[in-house]
């Protein structure tokens, strides 16, 4: 369950939740924010406490990204040199 989905799940009290992960990971409501819309993730130690917190694995909250579409054009160039 990725960190949009537990959000997802509490959406009916998301003020709350929002407020309550920032007070537990010292952050903005607006840090936060943009952690639920995928927009940025947390840095790793906020993302360990996270874990801790809902006792699921970083990578389960937080999976990897898929490349994005600036570094498929940077592979395009350099394989066209």
């Amino acid at each position: 369950m990725t960190f949009q989905e537990v959000y997802q799940d509490v959406k009916s009290q998301a003020n709350t939740f929002i407020e309550d992960i920032a007070k537990l990971t010292h952050r903005s409501k607006a840090a936060v924010r943009k952690w639920i819309a995928g927009e940025c993730a947390p840095d790793m130690n906020v993302q360990e406490k996270l874990s801790q917190y809902f006792n699921r694995p970083i990578e389960e909250l937080f999976p990897p990204k898929e490349c994005t579409q600036r570094t498929n054009e940077r592979r395009e160039e350099e394989d066209g040199d």
